[in-house]
Formats: structure tokens, sequence, C-alpha cells
């Protein structure tokens, strides 16, 4: 091994290293925001939750979330296995969730405006905060996009797929708020 592929295979750790930090950090101040949120709800709500909400759609849509983590993660083992169409496909599965997911959401808001308006104190919560957590998750599929495009273009490899892990854990991320947004706005009460 020459010294120029040793101080560059230790520049790369140290920045991959770097990377996943700044990722932690990110995804940190991300649960501030909710936990602020969700705080907030129970500061000036409490408890109460409406009748009329859906638990069974909350339900799907976690149905719907759970799943797509699993195909997240069977899109990691995939890259860093260097299984590029397993890895394509899964990619695209999360997306068409999301889609799903996002479509589901937009019908639950129509019930809900009928419901409980977002002029109503659980109902400016209930938007605000399925709404933050709907723009997170349309961020992701966003990223699952990008993710497809350069992996269909052969940009990762099993040695170098930071874009691909740092996408999927953001993923993993948005799926544990939502299991704290649903528990918040469906169960508690």
């Amino acid at each position: 091994m020459s010294a120029d592929s040793l101080i560059h295979g230790t520049h790369r750790a140290s920045r991959l290293k770097m990377s996943r930090v700044g990722l932690a950090l990110f995804l940190a101040s991300e649960s501030f925001l909710f936990l602020v949120l969700i705080a907030a709800r129970f500061l000036f709500v409490g408890t109460q939750t409406p009748a009329a909400l859906n638990q069974t759609l909350g339900w799907v849509l976690t149905a719907i979330l759970l799943a797509s983590s699993v195909v997240a993660h069977r899109a990691h083992r995939s890259v860093a296995r260097g299984r590029s169409r397993a890895f394509q496909t899964s990619v695209l599965t999360v997306i068409g969730l999301s889609v799903v997911f996002l479509a589901i959401v937009g019908y639950e808001w129509s019930l809900a405006a009928t419901e409980f308006p977002a002029s109503t104190l659980y109902g400016s919560f209930f938007f605000f905060i399925t709404g933050m957590h709907a723009f997170h998750l349309l961020v992701g599929a966003l990223m699952f996009g990008s993710l497809y495009v350069k992996g269909r273009k052969g940009q990762f490899t099993p040695d170098d797929h930071w874009g691909a892990e740092a996408t999927i854990w953001y993923w993993h991320y948005v799926d544990v708020v939502w299991l704290t947004v649903f528990t918040t706005l469906y169960l508690v009460g």
C-alpha cells in the first residue's frame, strides 16, 4: 500500500466519520422541533383527542411507513453489497410507499377539515404537526428520487455509498418521528 493511498483512505474515513456526526447533529436538531410541537400540543390541548379522529387511517399510515423502513433497510444492504438492481428496486418501492402515504394524509386532511378544522386548538396542532411530518417525508422521497438517478448512473459502490446511507438513515428518522406523532395525536386521549 502506497503512502498516497494510505493518506487518501485515512482522509476518506475521517470525512465519513465527520459526515455521520453531522447527520446525527442535524437529526437531533430536527428532534427538538418535533419535541417542542408535541410539548405544545400537550400544554395547550392536554390529552384531549376528538372522537372523529380516524385511528384506522393512522394505523394504515403507520403500517405503510414501517414497511417503507424495511424496504429502505433492504436498499441499504443492497448498495453495501454492490447489488445495484436490488438497490434501485428498493428505492423505487420506498418512493411508491411515500406517495401512497402522502395521498392518504391528503385524504385524511380532507376528512379532518370538517371534523376538527385548523381553527380549533386540536385541529391547528393536528394539521401543523402532521404537515411538518409530511414535509419531512416529501423531502425524504425527493432524496430517494436522487438516489435512484445516481444508482442508475452507477455512482454508488460498496465502498463509497455515503449519500445512500445518509438518505436511508434520514428515512428511518422520519419513520421514528411518525411513531411519536401517531402516538401523540392518535392514541393519547
